[in-house]
């Protein structure tokens, strides 16, 4: 393995198409690379949102008769949305597949290794790229369409303080020490 597949590429998926930023990523992880994708909840659908959220619908309704717990499990966060599409992409039941899918890390927000570091665009899978631009509302979110069932509430981007500011705090009686 050279230098460069050690190395992950860290993708920022606003404004990226899931299916189109699925595949690339797939070829990426077959190949060797570690992948991370950061804010996955501002990837984009083709399509109308009703559209998609019908489609949606379709999906869930999909499960066992005897026991809904044996599956298919329906991943309802964008990140896991886009990780499941990126396993339809690679022989995940194969050695190679799953060793691939283990290099591929997603995440809704920005976790705080990767907040510091520079993110990357798929420029053939961003929508303002791919999509004609003359088409008026042909664009759904991955976040809101489980949102608007109400099944998924948005995670708030809650950072914890930094050690040093609470010792800031405690020198001067602001806050009780521990």
């Amino acid at each position: 393995m050279t230098d460069l597949s050690k190395k992950a590429i860290l993708i920022d998926g606003r404004g990226h198409l899931l299916g189109r930023l699925a595949s690339v990523i797939a070829k990426q992880i077959l190949n060797g690379r570690n992948v991370v994708v950061v804010r996955c909840e501002d990837l984009q659908l083709s399509g109308h949102f009703f559209r998609n959220k019908i489609k949606f619908l379709a999906y869930l309704r999909k499960r066992c008769n005897v026991n809904p717990a044996r599956g298919p499990f329906h991943f309802r966060a964008p990140s896991r949305m886009l990780w499941k599409a990126v396993r339809g992409m690679v022989p995940h039941k194969t050695k190679r597949g799953h060793n691939a899918l283990k290099q591929l890390k997603v995440y809704e927000g920005i976790p705080p290794p990767y907040d510091r570091q520079k993110r990357l665009c798929v420029p053939i899978a961003m929508r303002q790229l791919c999509l004609r631009p003359d088409r008026k509302n042909d664009r759904a979110p991955c976040g809101p369409i489980p949102r608007s069932l109400g099944i998924v509430r948005p995670r708030p981007n809650i950072e914890q303080e930094p050690e040093e500011f609470s010792n800031y705090l405690q020198t001067y009686n602001l806050i009780r020490q521990k």
